[in-house]
This record gives C-alpha cells, structure tokens and sequence, in this order.
C-alpha cells in the first residue's frame, strides 16, 4: 500500500511540473546617469492585455542604488516601463510622454535564459502647464476643466485628463515633444487659446520649467441662465446638500475586491442624486488630501446620475486614496448644493 501512495505521488509530482520562476533586474538612472531610489518599474509581457479582469503586473521599486528585481512567472518578451510621477517624472508607460529618441528597453526571459538584466534611463523631469480657470461672466473660478493633448507630429497621439480645483488653479504635466491641447468644461464653450484661436496651436514646455497659462471660459448658449457653481446659487431655491452617511471621512479600507458602497440622507424635494467619484492619481496613498484627482470610470459600475435611492454601490480602481461627493436634483432638474469631498483609502 505504502508503495502504490509513493508510485501515486511520483507519478502527480510529474504530471504537475513545479513552477518557473524567472528574473528581471536592472538599474534605473535619471538622465544625467545617476542612481534613482523609489521608482516603480514594471514589466509587462508582450501578450499583456488591460481589459482582461484581475491581471497581475510585476513590478519593484528601485533601492538606494537604482537597483531593482521583478520576478515574472512566464516566459515572454517584456518591456519595462518606470513610473516616479510623485516627483514630476511622468510614467513612459503613456505613449504621450514617450519620446522617440528614447525606445523602452526590453528583455527576453524563458527556460534558456532565466534571468535578464536591463538598464532604465529616465527622461527629464516633466514641464508643467500652470494657470487658473475662470468663468468670463461671473469671474468666478470654474473648478473642473478636461485637458485633451496631442503630439503635434502625430494627431493620433493624444493624452486626456482632468485638473479639479476650488480655486480653479491647474498644473498639467507636458510632454518633452511639441504638442497641441484644447480645455473643457461642462457648460463653458471649448478652449483652445487666449486669443480666440480657430484651431489649437502646437506649443513645447521645456523639462524643469512652467508654462502659464490663463483660462477665460466662455459659457454656452444651452448653460446660459443657469447656475453652474455653488457660488451662485441661493439657498431655499437650489436643494441642500446631502449628509453623507458612509464611508466615513478618511476610512481605510483592507479588502479586496474594492466594492465599496455610499450612503447619505434623503433631501426633502429631491428626484434624484448625483454622484462624483474621483480617485488620487499616483497611487498616493498617505497623503491627506488628494493628490491629482482624476474621475473614476470604470465600466461595469452603474451611472452616476439619476439615482433614485440615497445610496450608490461601485468598484473602486486600485490600492490609494479616492474621494466622493453628492448632490440632489428637484423636479425642475436644477442641481443643489454639493456635499464636501470625503476621502477613503484602499490598502489592496
């Protein structure tokens, strides 16, 4: 009996071959060559697909000598991207902020070769587009502007994000290419130059250095008359702003998958709610505030107008910070007051 449970055992053993492991490691330098510690490096084998659900991406962060080491359970071809957005180094993950003078380095891992080394040199520090946002008929700031940006020798290279500040302020980071870009807003006429440009002009950021830029928005013909900030509008007219309930402020959550759930108090005279779901870019995640708040659109989670229920159920998009708000809509379709941001944490 012994025998036939050690034959078994032998013959499952080689059925099932142990796993192989391979090895990627490398050095990351800035561009003048020295050793860059805390850079995120991943590498992302040529098969790689984002829509597919639950995909592992291995990455590392570089020592205090630039050195690295991501362990990859596939054979394959991979590149390696670095990403030290935190300090103004944009990921070159992005093709926007890929330059072509600099291709990204790949290697070659399978069962001949099971380790692989790679050098990362990082370009500049990225340029910054700077300035404030305003609305022309009311001076007041206009807190969240779209920025669409393209390289302008290749149209078909474009790169969208958001800038959402109180004050209207931005700082957007620029490619090390000439580039165009247009601005945005929800009820404002779009953007594409101080001087009433027809077309979007293509301008250049040097590395390390700012560009301002001051926004005049004109609003549009289907938003005129109506009250676009909470500024303007007057209480006992406009809805109060709904209590939020939960999450509570600052929550940090432990749990995967990141289903996560808003709850706030019903509004006397409210149709329906709307919510803003925003999540910090950078994967930053012991900060108090929210570093480059982005919208979150993911699509498997439901519309984020024209709730009914004072309650609203999605998926979060990673580990690090994310922030909500909600405000109700009357039967006239004017919007009320906005909730304050609450910020939660992710931790996986």
């Amino acid at each position: 009996m012994i025998s036939l449970l050690f034959l078994s055992l032998i013959a499952a053993l080689t059925w099932f071959p142990a796993q192989t492991n391979y090895i990627i490691a490398g050095q990351v330098n800035d561009n003048v060559g020295k050793a860059v510690w805390g850079v995120r490096v991943c590498a992302f084998a040529e098969d790689f697909d984002q829509n597919k659900p639950n995909v592992r991406i291995p990455c590392a962060l570089s020592d205090e000598r630039g050195q690295f080491k991501i362990t990859v359970d596939k054979a394959s071809k991979y590149k390696l991207f670095y990403d030290y957005t935190a300090r103004g180094f944009v990921s070159n993950r992005l093709p926007f902020f890929q330059q072509p003078s600099a291709p990204i380095p790949e290697v070659l891992v399978n069962d001949a070769h099971v380790q692989a080394w790679v050098t990362l040199s990082m370009l500049p520090k990225n340029g910054l587009l700077v300035g404030k946002s305003v609305d022309t008929k009311t001076g007041l700031p206009v807190e969240s502007i779209n920025f669409i940006m393209c390289h302008a020798a290749n149209p078909e290279i474009c790169w969208r994000t958001s800038a959402k500040s109180s004050d209207g302020d931005f700082s957007i980071p620029a490619p090390h290419v000439p580039f165009t870009f247009k601005i945005k807003a929800e009820g404002f006429d779009e953007w594409l130059g101080p001087n009433g440009e027809a077309r979007a002009t293509a301008i250049s950021v040097a590395p390390e250095t700012k560009a301002e830029l001051a926004v005049f928005l004109k609003r549009s013909e289907a938003a005129e008359g109506k009250k676009i900030s909470d500024s303007e509008k007057q209480p006992g007219l406009h809805l109060p702003a709904p209590n939020q309930l939960s999450p509570a402020k600052d929550v940090v959550f432990d749990h995967y998958p990141r289903l996560t759930k808003l709850e706030w108090s019903p509004v006397e005279g409210a149709v329906s709610y709307t919510v803003e779901v925003d999540y910090c870019a950078g994967g930053v995640r012991n900060s108090p505030g929210c570093t480059n708040p982005q919208p979150l659109f993911l699509r498997n989670n439901p519309p984020t107008a024209g709730i009914v229920n004072p309650t609203y159920e999605f998926t979060f998009v990673g580990a690090q910070a994310g922030r909500w708000r909600v405000w109700a809509v009357d039967k006239e379709g004017r919007e009320g007051f906005k909730s304050p941001w609450r910020r939660f944490v992710y931790l996986r």
